[in-house]
């Protein structure tokens, strides 16, 4: 048993979805087998988790306040999340000798450059920056292998620890087969590194033909207005039931109303080193998926016949033929391919299981 002081700037206040919530869940398994304190910008009191409120200090009050803390605590591990944060524990190690250990989701400087909020030169300098303040970390989680592979050369202390889920929160008791629409569920938001373009063309592209009657059953994040007016947009207005900023714990109740869950996401350098949080709740619902090749999907899923896979070359295409394929299944052929999907989580990407993994890394 380790005492580990986690410090972060994020908020963790009702965590619904990617970052926040995938920390929060590490979080509850560190717990499990370690004395945890932990400092982030804001919080709910959940559990037995020791939150504080990370303080509103300067850099070096900042840097005194924490010293303080890691010494009255006995403190082993400094732990922290995200390239946001990544300073502040290594001037803790240099003044206190303890080990740091990180979390990174994603490469923030190639979204950052996608999203045109940076130049290459820049991408480029912020990448060595951030490559440079790796080195001094003691034991590194990410979120695929390949991500790993880009750190490689940095640190040999990585490990690969995927998204999770916990089970019963996703568990979906019956399938629905309404032949009357065909109902696609997808949960996320209008970021183009998403593709929700992509379904909503695809599924332009059927009822075009007429080939069957369609539902997109929408979970989206984001400004309201600005997604009632892209769906306004794409006219496809009739086929939408839409659900907008959802509380985590509804969200099942509204995504079981489906008949197929869709991931879409493009092939960009973003995508393909982060880890589609979303993939494991889908998959401990049993509701047949459809996701496209991007990212950890290939390294995890391609052979293991739980999902649908289909290239990241004209996705719009490969849906469109995905989902009429799921449409044909019988209702037999469809529960056999979610109960593998269930099983898969249930041995693989559980929560209970990434925490050990975390724990036991933690421990050595």
């Amino acid at each position: 048993m380790k005492n580990i002081l986690y410090i972060s700037s994020i908020n963790l206040k009702n965590p619904c979805r990617g970052t926040p919530l995938r920390i929060f869940n590490i979080l509850k398994q560190v717990k499990k087998k370690n004395n945890l304190i932990v400092y982030v910008k804001d919080f709910d009191i959940r559990g037995d988790v020791n939150f504080f409120k990370f303080p509103n200090l300067n850099f070096f009050t900042k840097i005194f306040f924490f010293t303080k803390i890691i010494k009255n605590n006995n403190i082993d591990i400094i732990f922290t999340s995200t390239v946001a944060n990544i300073k502040l524990p290594i001037l803790l190690k240099i003044l206190t000798g303890k080990k740091i250990v990180i979390d990174l989701h994603g490469l923030p400087p190639e979204e950052l450059f996608y999203l045109k909020k940076i130049n290459r030169i820049k991408k480029n300098i912020l990448n060595l920056k951030i490559k440079f303040f790796l080195l001094f970390y003691d034991k590194i989680f990410v979120v695929s292998k390949k991500m790993k592979n880009y750190y490689s050369k940095v640190s040999r202390n990585l490990r690969v620890i995927y998204g999770g889920v916990n089970i019963g929160d996703f568990s979906v008791n019956n399938i629905t087969n309404n032949r009357n629409f065909f109902v696609i569920g997808y949960m996320g938001n209008f970021r183009d590194y998403q593709g929700i373009e992509y379904l909503i063309e695809a599924v332009k592209m059927i009822r075009n033909y007429e080939i069957l009657n369609l539902k997109l059953n929408l979970i989206l994040s984001g400004d309201e207005k600005y997604i009632r007016n892209r769906i306004e947009k794409y006219g496809i207005k009739d086929m939408v039931i839409l659900n907008c900023n959802i509380q985590h714990d509804k969200v099942i109740d509204i995504i079981a109303n489906s008949d197929i869950l869709v991931i879409s996401r493009p092939s960009l350098k973003m995508t393909e080193y982060a880890f589609p949080s979303k993939l494991p709740d889908y998959m401990a619902t049993g509701i047949p998926i459809i996701t496209t090749d991007v990212g950890p999907v290939k390294e995890l899923l391609e052979g293991e016949n739980v999902c649908k896979i289909i290239k990241s070359i004209d996705i719009a295409s490969g849906l469109k033929d995905a989902i009429i394929e799921m449409y044909n299944l019988d209702n037999q052929e469809r529960k056999e391919l979610g109960k593998r999907a269930i099983r898969f989580v249930e041995e693989n990407l559980s929560w209970d299981i990434m925490g050990n993994k975390i724990n036991n890394y933690l421990e050595k």
